[in-house]
C-alpha cells in the first residue's frame, strides 16, 4: 500500500548545467502531472510518461531549475550594447540636469535589458540523459517516502479494521441474546396484560419466530467480515488499492446501518455506531491511499 503524498529531490551536471528536479506529490482521483521550467516540451513529455509508468494516482507537480556554470554560463551572457548606448545619453542628458555625480559602468549594466543571460532552451534536448538521472533520482526519492507513509496508513487502518472484527463479533453474540430477551419481555407483556388466564405457549413461540425472521442479521454480519476479509488482502499487493478499499468501506457502512436497522436492540445499535466511528476514520485515511 502506498500513500499519495511524497517528495523527491535529484541533481545532474554536465558541460556546465546543472539540473535540479523536484517532485511534489498530494491527493487526486486520477493520475495528473504537472511540469514547470524552463525545457522543451518533447522533456516534459518523456518526464510525465516515466512518472506515470509507476505511478497510478495522486497530482504530482514537478519543477526543473536549470543553472549554468563556467563556459556555459559565458556562452549565454548577451549584452545589448545599442541599448547601453542609448541610455548612457540620456542619463548623461539627466546629469547635467540633476548636477549629480558621474554614470558607473555598473549603473548602465544593471538597467532592464542590457545585461541577460539566454539560454537556448532547444539544446536542452541534448541532454536528455543528464535530465533523466536528475528525475528519476527524484522519482525514486518520491516513491519511498510515499511507500513509507503507506506503510504507516496499512497499520492504522489494519488496527480500526480488527476493532471493527471484534464489534462485529459482539454483535454476532447479542443476535443470539435478543431473540431470548424478546421471548421474556413478550411473555411477561402477556402476563401483565391477561393476568392468571392460560398463555398459549405455542401463539408465543410462532410470534418469538416472526420476530427472529424480521430481525434476522446473520447474512449481513457475514457479509461484513468478507469486506473485512478483501480489505486486508489489498494489503498484500503492489498493485493501487485506494478505489477499492473506498468501495469496500461503503459496503460495510451499508451492512452496519443495515444490521442497526434490523436488530431493534440499543445494544447493537450503540456498537453499529462504533463501527461506524472508526469506518469513518479508514476513510479519512483512505483518502490517501493510491
Amino acid at each position: 500500500m502506498k500513500s499519495m503524498t511524497g517528495y523527491g529531490r535529484g541533481e545532474a551536471q554536465k558541460d556546465g548545467y546543472c539540473f535540479v528536479i523536484e517532485m511534489r506529490s498530494v491527493n487526486h482521483r486520477f493520475c495528473e502531472v504537472m511540469v514547470k521550467g524552463r525545457v522543451p516540451l518533447s522533456i516534459e513529455e518523456k518526464i510525465k510518461a516515466m512518472i506515470k509508468e509507476r505511478i497510478k494516482r495522486g497530482r504530482v507537480d514537478v519543477r526543473i531549475s536549470v543553472e549554468t556554470t563556467g563556459q556555459a554560463l559565458i556562452e549565454q551572457i548577451k549584452v545589448d550594447k545599442d541599448l547601453a548606448m542609448a541610455y548612457y545619453k540620456e542619463l548623461m542628458k539627466l546629469k547635467e540636469v540633476l548636477q549629480i555625480d558621474g554614470i558607473t559602468i555598473r549603473d548602465i549594466v544593471s538597467l532592464p535589458g542590457v545585461l541577460e543571460t539566454k539560454g537556448n532552451v532547444d539544446e536542452l534536448e541534448n541532454y536528455w540523459e543528464v535530465i533523466k538521472e536528475a528525475a528519476d533520482n527524484a522519482l525514486e526519492q518520491l516513491l519511498y517516502m510515499r511507500s513509507v507513509e503507506g506503510a504507516v496508513l496499512a497499520d492504522d487502518i489494519k488496527m480500526r479494521m480488527e476493532n471493527i472484527r471484534k464489534m462485529n463479533d459482539e454483535i454476532a453474540k447479542r443476535s443470539t441474546e435478543v431473540i431470548n430477551d424478546y421471548r421474556n419481555r413478550l411473555k411477561q407483556r402477556v402476563n401483565e396484560l391477561v393476568n392468571d388466564v392460560l398463555i398459549d405457549e405455542g401463539r408465543l413461540e410462532l410470534e418469538v419466530v416472526f420476530f427472529a425472521e424480521k430481525s434476522n442479521i446473520t447474512e449481513e454480519i457475514v457479509r461484513l467480515n468478507s469486506h473485512i476479509d478483501q480489505a486486508y488482502r489489498c494489503f498484500n499487493t503492489e498493485e493501487p488499492v485506494g478505489r477499492r478499499l473506498d468501495f469496500l468501506l461503503q459496503e460495510m457502512n451499508r451492512e452496519v446501518n443495515t444490521i442497526a436497522s434490523k436488530a431493534a436492540d440499543c445494544k447493537i445499535s450503540e456498537i453499529a455506531v462504533n463501527i461506524k466511528s472508526e469506518l469513518e476514520k479508514i476513510r479519512e485515511q483512505v483518502q490517501n491511499v493510491e
